[in-house]
């Protein structure tokens, strides 16, 4: 049976590019064999590269970067709007069962990397502030009006909230928050324009959103791929596993360890 060495994961901002993306490792041992692309989210080179592996690996499962609860979201005018929703649409017409294999920066990913982290309060002030904007994007989003930020902190409260969490942030303390990472007033008019390449600005260190994540993915989301990767192995010959290729990085010398030295392919060949 194979088991991985969680002690070998990295820490993504430790971690260099294998090169350049999307590619995929192919990683075979005793008869089992891993297929694992290293996406970019949503590229049409990814979406080639999912077609590319099913063809020529024939996998026996496909183990995905999504959450179950996920699945609602609508698919956009473009069609499948992430690799991963893609990979369990060719996998469901060819009868593949498919892994959700992500726990993403949920609730549950919060409570370990605050308890692994030595129980630092930033940890749920950064969860608590990237659900906010998160949802008030996404709210803009799918339905096309604007919410508010107290709605918002009503919602957080109502369906996220646990004792552990300690109390609740306030409006202005939610605000405060905001201008001291992000440089600027809370307008939740400009929250798009605010974020036009992600949590890092206007900071060149990124924000405590970004340590959030880096401590989350640490802790929970890449544990947690690697264990589904794993049982997936011990029950299937051949398992394609679609993730980001930052989660490749960090989870590469796991592999390696349990799987021994991969092949890449750079390309849909």
């Amino acid at each position: 049976m194979l088991a991985p060495n969680l002690d070998l994961l990295a820490w993504s901002d430790k971690t260099k590019k294998v090169g350049k993306y999307p590619y995929i490792a192919v990683f075979k041992k005793d008869g089992k064999t891993l297929v694992y692309l290293a996406s970019e989210h949503s590229a049409q080179k990814t979406f080639e590269m999912v077609d590319f592996a099913f063809a020529k690996f024939q996998p026996g499962v496909a183990v995905v970067e999504y959450k179950n609860k996920r699945f609602a979201i609508p698919l956009s005018g473009k069609g499948y709007f992430h690799e991963s929703v893609y990979t369990a649409a060719v996998a469901a017409r060819n009868n593949i069962p498919v892994v959700l294999a992500d726990i993403g920066y949920s609730e549950e990913a919060c409570k370990r990397a605050y308890e692994l982290s030595g129980n630092a309060e930033w940890t749920i002030k950064a969860f608590y502030l990237r659900w906010i904007i998160t949802n008030m994007l996404l709210h803009e989003r799918q339905f096309g009006t604007k919410t508010t930020l107290a709605k918002e902190i009503k919602n957080f409260t109502s369906i996220i909230y646990k004792d552990w969490m300690g109390v609740p942030l306030t409006e202005d303390e939610i605000k405060e928050l905001f201008k001291s990472e992000f440089g600027v007033d809370f307008d939740p008019m400009n929250l798009a324009e605010v974020l036009p390449r992600g949590w890092k600005t206007p900071k060149e260190s990124g924000t405590i959103i970004n340590r959030f994540c880096n401590y989350a993915d640490y802790y929970a989301r890449d544990p947690f791929m690697i264990q589904n990767i794993t049982n997936a192995l011990n029950k299937y010959d051949v398992v394609f596993a679609v993730f980001g290729e930052g989660h490749y990085r960090t989870q590469r010398l796991v592999l390696e360890d349990m799987m021994g030295t991969p092949e890449y392919i750079w390309g849909a060949e």
